[in-house]
């Protein structure tokens, strides 16, 4: 789920895309690519809080911005991630 914010961002209306997480890492430019899934293969895996990540991206109409990513993880009470909610 995106906010209006997001789609303004990357300079979209909710209607030419399906929010989803794979769409905006295809967005991350190829040089910054394997840092922010790190990050996010990171950040996804334990519970709190993340430190924020500087990384680029290619908006679908070209543009080149900087945006910064944090975001928080939820853990069920099993200790399972279930949730993550990410902040550009």
């Amino acid at each position: 789920m995106w906010s209006d914010e997001m789609f303004r961002i990357l300079d979209l209306s909710p209607n030419e895309i399906l929010a989803h997480k794979d769409f905006f890492t295809e967005l991350v430019i190829v040089e910054d690519r394997t840092v922010y899934q790190k990050w996010m293969d990171k950040v996804s895996a334990i519970a709190g809080e993340s430190s924020p990540i500087q990384v680029k991206i290619k908006s679908p109409h070209g543009k080149l911005k900087h945006v910064i990513v944090n975001g928080i993880s939820y853990e069920d009470n099993l200790g399972r991630i279930y949730k993550f909610i990410g902040v550009v």
